[in-house]
Formats: structure tokens, sequence, C-alpha cells
């Protein structure tokens, strides 16, 4: 199968097996990502050790 750059989030959702297991980990990490960078933003501009 090859990739369509034209419609990536279609091709994405058809995906099957560790394809798409691998998707859901990255939208996940992502996720994760933003709830964890918010507190250490906020120590980091308070200065807070």
């Amino acid at each position: 199968m090859r990739g369509d750059n034209k419609e990536p989030r279609i091709q994405a959702l058809q995906l099957t097996g560790v394809g798409a297991r691998a998707m859901a980990a990255q939208a996940n990490s992502w996720e994760a990502l933003t709830v964890f960078s918010a507190p250490i933003r906020s120590q980091r501009i308070s200065r807070i050790r």
C-alpha cells in the first residue's frame, strides 16, 4: 500500500493491526505531551525550584 499524501487522515483510519496501534500511540503521546508540558512551563515561569 502506498502512502496517500492528499488524504493522510483517511488512510490512517483505514489502518489495521500494528499500523493502527502505532497511530494511536502517537496520538496518545501528543496528548500526554500537552498535559505534561503545562506544569513544567508554569514551574519555569514562576522559577520554583
